[in-house]
């Protein structure tokens, strides 16, 4: 593959990873697209993984060196991670996706399009795929399948594009483990930036974990679901804040049985991961609360 002649890309792929080798798919579904060209660039972040990790994808991935980079961090947060990406980056837009995504056949030739009208921040369609054969695991595809189609204007990473000028003001919050979109997304709809929704722009994500990392994920979705709610709290009663704070249980009755009972099961997770967050998020408050 040729050295790009446009050192300034029109979109870059940010994708961070931690020993997740479905990293190589999602990868190459960008640079199999049939309208891929060299103004796009993709950059992978390497995070809390050996070293060994990293120079086996480098291995991998050497004839695309061009349009292909990585980033090595140390142990550290996935909202450090994306920054690193995003420092890295040099494309007009930034197309944030998860390791475990693949990117639609005509997804970058319907974002060029797209582009004609000038966004700042946009999320595409995101389509659930369960390849754990198992209750919880297909109770996590249905509630995030809910979540994500009931809340278009929430900036989910797994299929976010950012217009890099927007995008150096509004960096992830280094400090949580998980949800730092959703922290992200309070921050750009405070701003007041209008959010699109593309229903063109498709990507598969693909669920693979087992039963443990489902639970440590949910759990820590209620630490970071704390962090979020007192650091951006409203004006409001205490009685209110714990109110919103424990609700959003989406409507499943729809849903079978037995997945019912995984998604109840995930928000008790949730819950738990709220009353710890309520711990060691203590001393945190809203400076608009704190003024009161």
């Amino acid at each position: 593959m040729q050295r790009h002649s446009n050192p300034t890309p029109l979109f870059s792929f940010i994708i961070p990873t931690s020993l997740e080798t479905s990293v190589v798919d999602a990868v190459y579904s960008i640079l199999r697209s049939s309208t891929f060209r060299e103004d796009v660039e993709i950059v992978v972040v390497v995070n809390n993984a050996p070293h060994i990790f990293f120079a086996e994808l480098e291995n991998e991935f050497r004839r695309y060196k061009e349009v292909v980079s990585f980033v090595l961090e140390g142990a550290s947060t996935i909202g450090k991670a994306r920054n690193a990406g995003i420092e890295r980056a040099k494309g007009r837009y930034l197309i944030h996706i998860d390791a475990d995504c693949i990117i639609g056949k005509h997804y970058i030739e319907n974002l060029r399009q797209r582009v004609a009208e000038d966004f700042s921040v946009a999320n595409g369609k995101v389509c659930f795929k369960n390849e754990r054969n198992c209750i919880l695991g297909e109770s996590n595809r249905a509630l995030r399948e809910l979540a994500y189609f009931s809340r278009k204007s929430v900036a989910y990473t797994p299929n976010l594009i950012i217009r890099s000028d927007v995008q150096s003001k509004f960096l992830f919050d280094g400090s949580i483990f998980h949800g730092e979109d959703t922290e992200l997304s309070v921050r750009l709809s405070r701003s007041g930036l209008d959010h699109f929704y593309f229903e063109d722009l498709v990507i598969t994500h693909i669920d693979n974990d087992n039963s443990i990392q489902i639970f440590n994920k949910y759990l820590y979705y209620g630490v970071t679901r704390t962090y979020r709610f007192k650091k951006w709290r409203k004006s409001e009663s205490t009685l209110e804040f714990y109110f919103r704070l424990f609700d959003e249980i989406p409507d499943i009755r729809e849903k079978r049985f037995f997945t019912k009972l995984g998604i109840m099961a995930l928000y008790i997770l949730r819950d738990i991961g709220v009353l710890y967050g309520l711990f060691k998020w203590r001393r945190l408050e809203s400076p608009s609360v704190v003024s009161q």
